[in-house]
């Protein structure tokens, strides 16, 4: 919520249109893209921010909704159906004719399916890589098939991620192109790490 909050502000500040949207559920999460998909326009630039949870199957990516079901080893189907498409996220954000869609995945995080004493769903704890079609730029909070660091301690008092917090300051700065602002975050977040 407070990576969400802190996009949000900046975001805000750089002249976008904001839709913010916190711990939604399936049916939310739907409804926020749907509500996401209205507001693009022919040309626009587009950008999309997740924090939370993500997962990868198979090679492809799911953000997971609050209410995702527990999986367990051979029920990945439940996740499938549960989740959202990262790649379907993007499909649906060029078929509004977005002329640059921007999508930063700050989900990047441990297996949220583990659990003590159980067989839980494998997953590479990180992301899938993925190449994205012309005119879409994904930005990581992590490597792919790496964990993000949501801080850097126990004692570290900053509430965002350490992806968040270098993104939105870096974002701010004027001058600087996308591979400019994602080279810089990704040597900021590596140094910190």
């Amino acid at each position: 919520v407070n990576d969400a909050r802190a996009m949000n502000d900046t975001l805000r500040k750089l002249g976008f249109t904001v839709l913010v949207a916190e711990n939604q559920n399936r049916k939310g999460l739907s409804e926020t893209m749907l509500a996401f998909d209205r507001m693009i326009e022919k040309g626009d630039t587009a950008f999309f921010f997740f924090a939370g949870h993500g997962f990868e199957i198979g090679g492809e990516n799911y953000l997971l909704p609050t209410d995702v079901p527990s999986a367990t080893v051979g029920q990945e189907e439940l996740i499938r159906d549960g989740a959202i498409a990262a790649e379907r996220i993007i499909t649906r954000v060029q078929s509004r004719g977005a002329s640059t869609a921007i999508f930063v995945f700050d989900a990047c995080r441990n297996n949220p399916f583990e659990r003590v004493g159980t067989r839980a769903l494998s997953g590479s704890g990180g992301l899938a890589a993925m190449t994205p079609p012309e005119g879409v730029f994904v930005i990581y909070s992590a490597g792919a098939k790496q964990t993000a660091l949501d801080r850097l301690s126990d004692n570290d008092s900053d509430p965002n991620s350490v992806f968040t917090r270098n993104f939105t300051r870096t974002l701010s700065e004027p001058g600087l192109n996308l591979v400019q602002i994602a080279k810089r975050t990704q040597s900021e977040v590596r140094d910190l790490a």
